[in-house]
């Protein structure tokens, strides 16, 4: 390992330099002594670098991410960060107290009680057995009833989720400058997450920070200030979350289904699915594909066409607009409408939006027929044609939907 870096400016709570990280992938291992005789050798193996030439700058006060596919080396790197491993090449720099929530049960001896157990990790920690007492009740309370009534019990009794409690809520109560956080939380409920989730918030508002190792994305680019994206233990992209996250997702190619026919009426096929805004821009993404590009609040016109053999009655149509991860943010359909009575060969269904209230980021447009119910899919293309909103100007960049509207008050009314 290098020598380590100076000291950092208040400005960056983590410096990771040129880290490199190895473990050797055994095909064959011997288990003893005596197998090494008989077999004459010491095991074959490979060695795999699950982190190669690693460098970033992890700003103070930010919540920040890590994203990437299984076995992409950011568990690794949180790992490194918390000195729990040593890099074999590289140096990482961590700018005041830390604390880190990596593993299931780290740190819990199953023998001793919970309330021990807080003791023992705050030991661990560098708090005295009178900082402990001062920030016990605290630790118990952000931990909740169901830890508070156990907390006297051998902590090998615990379910996963009071493990997850306990720890976590030690882990934020030490008052660390910096806190190490992997997918752990995903055990716990949804309450929980969003306890744990407000006291990120208010650790950035404190000038401490958060680093945080998720596959929950949708919550990643809400919460984080700034994302890193590895990919067999490289760093691909560091930057703003929901740009960061649309690059990663456009390459699991989200969508891109065919037509499914899920009903026994008689075909409709879907054709010619297309989104374009009122200026028809385009634009060419990280992986060569040109998609629309329109503008929050730019008028827009959604577009099918379909074909079939026979008449249909009082058909519906639909559209369905995704982010990346899936989640959906629009699904208009002609019920209730005065759509088409019946079609009988071919033709074109076109929705226009006067404001496509979208924050900007990436999208999949998708359609559907159903018959005259509505519960009933006769062709379904699902999030096939990607395209991309943008902003400029825009104050809203979080979440979904824009709400547009007016501010009002003695600050905004002015002559």
């Amino acid at each position: 390992m290098s020598a380590p870096l100076s000291p950092l400016p208040d400005s960056v709570a983590i410096a990771v330099r040129n880290v490199s990280k190895e473990f050797r992938r055994y095909s064959v291992r011997n288990q003893s002594v005596k197998a090494a005789l008989f077999r004459g050798s010491r095991g074959t193996y490979e060695d795999n670098w699950v982190l190669d030439d690693v460098s970033l700058d992890i700003p103070t006060g930010s919540t920040f991410g890590l994203i990437g596919s299984n076995g992409s080396g950011k568990s690794t790197l949180l790992k490194c960060m918390a000195r729990i491993l040593k890099p074999n090449k590289g140096s990482i720099t961590v700018n005041g107290r830390l604390s880190a929530l990596i593993e299931l049960g780290a740190g819990f001896h199953p023998e001793l009680s919970g309330r021990e157990n807080v003791y023992l990790n705050g030991a661990v920690l560098g708090l005295r057995r009178k900082e402990i007492d001062q920030r016990f009740d605290r630790i118990i309370d952000f931990a909740g009833r169901q830890v508070a009534q156990a907390i006297d019990q051998p902590i090998k009794t615990y379910s996963s989720g009071m493990y997850v409690r306990l720890g976590f809520s030690i882990a934020v109560n030490v008052e660390p400058e910096v806190l190490l956080v992997d997918e752990v939380l995903a055990v716990g409920d949804e309450e929980f997450q969003r306890r744990c989730y407000q006291r990120f918030e208010e650790f950035s508002a404190d000038g401490r920070t958060v680093v945080l190792v998720s596959h929950g994305l949708s919550s990643v680019a809400a919460m984080c200030d700034q994302v890193a994206w590895l990919e067999g233990g490289k760093l691909l992209h560091v930057g703003q979350p929901q740009q960061v996250v649309d690059a990663y997702l456009t390459t699991l190619d989200f969508g891109r289904s065919a037509s499914v026919a899920v009903s026994a009426s008689p075909g409709v096929r879907l054709s010619n699915i297309a989104i374009e805004g009122s200026q028809r821009r385009n634009t060419v993404t990280e992986v060569g594909e040109q998609v629309a590009q329109l503008r929050t609040g730019e008028t827009a016109r959604l577009r099918m066409s379909y074909e079939t053999d026979q008449p249909h009655d009082l058909p519906v149509f639909a559209f369905s607009i995704h982010t990346l991860d899936g989640t959906l943010a629009a699904n208009p359909c002609t019920i209730g409408v005065a759509g088409p009575a019946r079609i009988e060969t071919q033709g074109t269904v076109e929705l226009e939006v006067p404001s496509l209230m979208l924050v900007p980021g990436a999208y999949t447009l998708g359609a559907a027929v159903f018959d005259s119910s509505g519960e009933h899919a006769i062709d379904r293309k699902l999030r096939l044609v990607r395209f991309e909103v943008t902003g400029e100007g825009q104050s809203e960049t979080r979440g979904i939907t824009a709400l547009g509207g007016h501010w009002h008050g003695p600050l905004f009314d002015r002559p």
